[in-house]
């Protein structure tokens, strides 16, 4: 049944990068099985936890995501990519 099996809580510094040390200490106290952050906060998580899975946003330039810079890869070197070369 939907809903029962997920439970979502919001945390946020307020982009006050002073406050990330405390906050990830408080996401981890609070025991989730699984933290999705971005940026900053993401280096703070993993100061504090080796044992919770932190997913980072995939867009976030920080941890490499969309958003990073692009590499010198093409989609010509791509076997599984969907676009004509």
């Amino acid at each position: 049944m939907q809903g029962l099996n997920l439970v979502v809580q919001r945390y946020s510094g307020e982009g006050r990068t002073e406050y990330y040390p405390a906050l990830a200490r408080v996401v981890v106290q609070s025991g989730p099985n699984l933290i999705f952050a971005s940026g900053e906060m993401v280096k703070h998580l993993k100061a504090v936890t080796t044992t919770i899975p932190i997913r980072p946003n995939p867009r976030d330039e920080a941890v490499g995501g969309a958003g990073a810079p692009p590499t010198n890869k093409s989609d010509d070197d791509d076997p599984d990519s969907s676009e004509p070369p």
